[in-house]
């Protein structure tokens, strides 16, 4: 989680959470076809943390959607 907070503040930018999320995304599908598991640690780790990026997203489309 320390890490996700460190690394949310250098995109304050949604299209910057946005790529990165699609990077993560990339690299979860890769692995699962490299592992052959949903289960594997690292599988799971990197879930969770593509997990904190999209609700980083949703909270900050919400964050947009109140201020209009």
């Amino acid at each position: 989680m320390q890490q996700f907070e460190q690394e949310r503040s250098n995109f304050p930018r949604i299209h910057d959470l946005l790529a990165t999320t699609e990077e993560l995304r990339r690299q979860l599908v890769q692995l699962v076809q490299e592992t052959g598991s949903l289960s594997n640690d690292t599988v799971v780790e990197l879930s969770q943390r593509l997990d904190q990026y999209i609700l980083a997203i949703q909270n900050r489309m919400n964050e947009g959607k109140k201020q209009t």
